[in-house]
């Protein structure tokens, strides 16, 4: 009807499988859509309407990299060991990353 608007807003979390490319078999799909459902989280947390890509850049030990990646993602953040990638919102960027 005239005169009436529906609000939707659209927030997309991004993870890349194979999450390593040097090794396929790291994480299963299952963890990779673990990390995108993080980076889904990342997006509707810092204003929705935009997407979040977390990626591999320089890990180190790729053993401990889902338990670390779920309980905190900030630590391999700080050690450049994953990239976040983030499309551009009107608010600003601040991730609260706990």
């Amino acid at each position: 009807a005239e005169g009436r608007f529906l609000n939707r807003s659209c927030s997309i979390g991004i993870a890349c499988l194979p999450f390593i490319k040097e090794n396929i078999d790291c994480l299963s799909w299952q963890q990779t859509l673990n990390l995108a459902d993080q980076a889904l989280y990342l997006a509707k947390n810092s204003g929705r309407n935009m997407w979040v890509s977390v990626g591999e850049r320089s890990v180190v030990n790729v053993d401990a990299l889902y338990e670390v990646a779920m309980r905190d993602m900030q630590s391999l953040l700080n050690m450049n060991e994953i990239v976040l990638e983030h499309s551009h919102c009107d608010n600003g960027l601040s991730f609260n990353i706990e």
